[in-house]
């Protein structure tokens, strides 16, 4: 039953995400994005996304087709590892929040364990029913627990927050992702 879900709890989840996605982007920024390495290598990358674009955009002739080529490749080449190092140094920092981000929610989901916090308007097909059904009793696939709350809290707040901040991939670095890694349409238009 409906009656049987606190407001305050369906309300102290997204707190809870919010609070540890302000942590993890100070952390972040303490970490990684002050640092003037970081700095340096986001330039690095802006600049070299660029250089390629231009290389890309260039009318060339039937004989200087080759060269172009070439050139493009080894400002790819160039993007590709400017991309890896700044890959490098972010994932020392997200190792570290990561822990932090891990027992905060051991911490937190202690607190709710059996309790229902929402009420799902579907019923989630099955191979998510572990997600949004842990930790509770019954059958009743529509109850959503504190993990699957948590965890879209957490994601959507975490994103726009990074947006916010201006700590987000910028569109360089999306556009250099591999395409299993994007949306078939954004793929495409990288062709």
């Amino acid at each position: 039953m409906i009656s049987d879900i606190h407001k305050t709890d369906t309300l102290w989840v997204p707190f809870y995400a919010l609070i540890v996605a302000v942590v993890s982007e100070f952390l972040s920024w303490l970490l990684i994005y002050r640092t003037s390495q970081y700095k340096k290598i986001k330039n690095d990358v802006d600049r070299a996304v660029k250089k390629l674009s231009r290389s890309k955009d260039a009318v060339v002739g039937i004989l200087n087709k080759k060269a172009q080529s070439k050139k493009i490749k080894d400002d790819e080449r160039e993007l590709q590892k400017l991309n890896r190092d700044m890959y490098s140094m972010r994932m020392k920092g997200q190792f570290f929040l990561m822990l932090i981000m891990g027992a905060f929610y051991a911490i937190s989901a202690s607190s709710f364990e059996g309790i229902v916090v929402a009420k799902l308007p579907f019923e989630p097909p099955w191979f998510l029913h572990g997600l949004t059904h842990r930790g509770l009793v019954g059958q009743d696939y529509t109850d959503c627990s504190y993990s699957f709350l948590y965890v879209i809290s957490t994601i959507c707040l975490r994103i726009n927050l990074q947006k916010l901040l201006g700590t987000a991939p910028s569109a360089a670095q999306a556009q250099m992702m591999p395409s299993g890694f994007q949306l078939p349409d954004q793929a495409a238009a990288m062709r």
